[in-house]
């Protein structure tokens, strides 16, 4: 009877090792993406290599992210905020705009979660029947002069830091607090960057919201 006791006792000690070991593994890593992201921007250190890295995991959209390689050191960029320790110094108001206007390229904006938004401009009437004009982002002369668009205005603040006050249009995103989903909207921004590459953005002014800006969007977001 005693030998059965401690047999029955030695297997119960072994199934809960057994589970213990289970519960304490790591999920494994979801599948991933990786390609090379050639980006020439004077102002990138030349030092870091950049990917792009999407996990098969649904929804694909909240699973993507820049890595950036550099020596033997990775950075994981999520964010606009995330990417200055692979910017060289900001030394100028060109060099401020370049870094905003990639931070919603196409090659960098579908991998940022806090950059949902487009700088728009003009639409431009092409110079011959050959000539194809993109319309994406583009606003109509009319509703340009009508919602009182302008260029992107760089200043330097007291501070150091260049501030840019742009034009964009953003794209379907929900709302944080209610999760409601808020339409297209063009919005007038503020961005600020230092001589770091150190960023941040500040909604200024909601223009306009149109179901024709739906027709600008190209969905890569």
């Amino acid at each position: 009877m005693m030998m059965r006791g401690i047999i029955l006792l030695t297997l119960s000690v072994i199934c809960l090792g057994t589970a213990c070991a289970k519960t304490s593994e790591k999920p494994p890593k979801p599948m991933q993406q990786v390609r090379d992201l050639d980006v020439d921007s004077v102002f990138l250190d030349e030092s870091c290599d950049l990917f792009a890295v999407q996990e098969l995991t649904m929804p694909l959209a909240e699973h993507n992210y820049l890595l950036a390689k550099c020596g033997q050191k990775e950075t994981v960029i999520r964010k606009a905020t995330e990417f200055f320790p692979i910017v060289r110094e900001i030394t100028s108001a060109d060099d401020a705009l370049e870094l905003v206007r990639l931070f919603t390229s196409q090659a960098i904006r579908p991998f940022l979660q806090d950059v949902y938004y487009n700088e728009v401009h003009k639409e431009v009437e092409p110079e011959s029947e050959d000539e194809i004009v993109e319309p994406w982002f583009a606003l109509s002369p009319e509703q340009y002069e009508e919602w009182k668009v302008q260029a992107p205005v760089v200043t330097q603040e007291e501070d150091g830091r260049y501030k840019i006050e742009r034009f964009v249009v953003s794209y379907p995103r929900k709302e944080e607090e209610h999760g409601e989903l808020i339409p297209p909207q063009l919005l007038k921004i503020r961005e600020w960057v230092d001589a770091e590459g150190k960023y941040s953005m500040e909604l200024q002014e909601v223009v306009a919201e149109d179901e024709g800006l739906q027709n600008i969007l190209l969905f890569t977001k």
